[in-house]
């Protein structure tokens, strides 16, 4: 009872039960029999959204009991499917009003319980596989060049390819599980059943219906196979196009990762030679360097000359004359020199001292 009511996610999806009581009279003959049993199912919702998974797992209950020397039955139905309400609305009473045959046989109870389980699981099954093979399609157009990729191959749309897959995969697992519990839940009820026929009962016509009721479930046990093996090709169907996809992505991730390398070689290249151009430029500035240092004084020399503040008066001995206005020169010139190589000096010592502080700050972060 409490697998029933309001929940907010599957609970007790996976949960299965079966018990019975079997009670004999002091003649032994039979005198009564109860089972009680959960069923898994799948319905159709009424609340579903366009675009959603219409279908949702059920599950009923069915308790049920005997009494052969009352000639009463007794039932606790919770929940059952569709097409078992339908069959109980349409066999209770007959058109006379009386109790039809299928309540004068209490088999016929069970095997439509057993029997409505696989209504529309195939359904179900269906609307999985043709949901997997549209994103199959769409993997099966999934480019790896990165010049030639399409709408299919974006970041966006792989991922949710990816979690279609997984929600896909779940569902048919669940989907095999619960046919895995409904055939336990069949096999328990089998052995009960076959329990049952080695006992003398109090009506000839009860041996009959057990081995039709028997009869009836090892056919819906097949049916439960066959339908494991189609829900188990589905799934592995969905495993493989998740491997498709998955090995889609390393592919195109090394594609991306080829091109990389190939654009890193060609700006290691470049590098190398902006290098060697960079070299030859530093040996002609050398050069000039060397010829400036030749040339700058000699030109000063040369100018300083050409000033007159300096001539000579005899050649032999040399003599030199010096004319006034040099002193004006050297008293304009020699302190415009010294500020110009203090303003130098104080502007590198600032430049030495940043530089400094921002090391010591980088080896202790704050």
């Amino acid at each position: 009872m409490a697998a029933f009511g309001q929940k907010r996610f599957p609970r007790d999806e996976g949960f299965s039960g079966f018990d019975s009581e079997t009670r004999v009279g002091s003649t032994g003959i039979l005198s009564s029999f109860e089972c009680s049993y959960l069923l898994k199912y799948i319905e159709k919702r009424d609340d579903a959204r366009s675009g959603s998974n219409p279908w949702a797992i059920r599950h009923a209950l069915i308790h049920q009991k005997v009494s052969l020397e009352e000639k009463k039955l007794s039932h606790i139905l919770i929940r059952l499917p569709k097409t078992v309400k339908k069959i109980l609305s349409s066999s209770v009473l007959n058109k006379s009003g009386e109790c039809s045959s299928f309540i004068a046989d209490w088999t016929n109870l069970h095997i439509a319980c057993f029997s409505s389980v696989d209504h529309d699981l195939r359904q179900f099954i269906n609307y999985l596989d043709e949901e997997i093979d549209k994103l199959f399609k769409r993997v099966i157009m999934a480019g790896v060049e990165p010049g030639k990729l399409n709408e299919f191959d974006t970041l966006n749309s792989t991922t949710n390819d990816f979690k279609s897959l997984q929600y896909l995969s779940d569902q048919l697992r669940r989907v095999i599980n619960i046919i895995q519990l409904n055939t336990l839940t069949l096999v328990c009820f089998k052995q009960k059943i076959q329990d049952l026929e080695t006992l003398p009962f109090q009506t000839s016509s009860q041996p009959d219906s057990l081995n039709t009721l028997l009869k009836k479930l090892c056919n819906i046990q097949n049916e439960h196979q066959f339908s494991i093996l189609s829900a188990s090709t589905v799934l592995e169907r969905a495993k493989a196009i998740s491997d498709q996809l998955r090995d889609t992505v390393s592919m195109r991730n090394g594609e991306f990762n080829r091109t990389n390398t190939e654009m890193t070689s060609r700006n290691t290249s470049a590098i190398v030679n902006l290098s060697d151009k960079s070299s030859r430029e530093a040996r002609v500035v050398k050069t000039l360097t060397v010829l400036a240092m030749v040339f700058v004084p000699a030109a000063f020399t040369a100018d300083f000359i050409q000033m007159g503040f300096i001539t000579i008066e005899q050649e032999s001995p040399m003599k030199w004359s010096a004319d006034p206005d040099l002193k004006i020169y050297a008293i304009l010139a020699i302190p415009l020199i010294t500020i110009t190589m203090m303003i130098y000096m104080l502007v590198e010592f600032i430049q030495r001292a940043r530089e400094k502080d921002e090391k010591v700050n980088e080896q202790f972060p704050v």
